[in-house]
């Protein structure tokens, strides 16, 4: 998947510019100080994806690169 996808998937989930999103942006934190946008975040990975997510283990991932080597690893 690549990353770009999941900048458009950030940047509509958190209601932000695609263009302020950085690949080295801690975005994981920033959908985990709301639980909703983090499920629906990973929903909608995993429907451009077709990969499964493990929650506990997205949590511990910090940027859209980090997301982008998860993802490449399923």
């Amino acid at each position: 998947m690549l990353s770009n996808n999941i900048k458009i998937i950030a940047a509509k989930v958190l209601k932000i510019d695609k263009e302020a999103i950085t690949d080295n942006m801690n975005i994981v934190g920033m959908l985990k100080k709301d639980e909703i946008d983090l499920i629906t975040f990973i929903i909608e990975l995993e429907a451009k994806s077709n990969k499964a997510i493990n929650k506990k283990e997205f949590k511990k991932l910090r940027t859209i690169d980090d997301i982008q080597k998860y993802l490449d690893e399923k």
